[in-house]
C-alpha cells in the first residue's frame, strides 16, 4: 500500500425489532434470542391473542426524496 487509507465504513443501525398485540395495542421491543426463544417455546401473546411481529421500516435518505421532498417511486 502506497499510503492509501481504506474510507470508513457506514455504521448501519439494527431495526427495531416489536411484537404488538392486536386488540389492546401494547408493544414490546424484542431481541434475536427473544425471537430465538420464541420459536421454541411459543409466540407471546396478549389479551388471549398472538402478538404480531414487526420491523422498523428503513427510512429514506436525502438521495432518495425527490423534488417536491417525497420518496420518488422506483422505476
Amino acid at each position: 500500500m502506497s499510503g492509501e487509507t481504506n474510507p470508513p465504513r457506514p455504521r448501519f443501525s439494527v431495526p427495531h425489532r416489536i411484537v404488538r398485540c392486536g386488540a389492546c395495542g401494547r408493544s414490546v421491543e424484542c431481541t434475536i434470542t427473544d425471537l430465538l426463544r420464541y420459536t421454541r417455546e411459543g409466540w407471546p401473546k396478549c389479551c388471549g391473542q398472538v402478538m404480531a411481529f414487526f420491523t422498523e421500516a428503513a427510512r429514506p435518505g436525502p438521495n432518495d426524496l425527490g423534488e417536491e421532498g417525497r420518496a420518488e417511486e422506483p422505476t
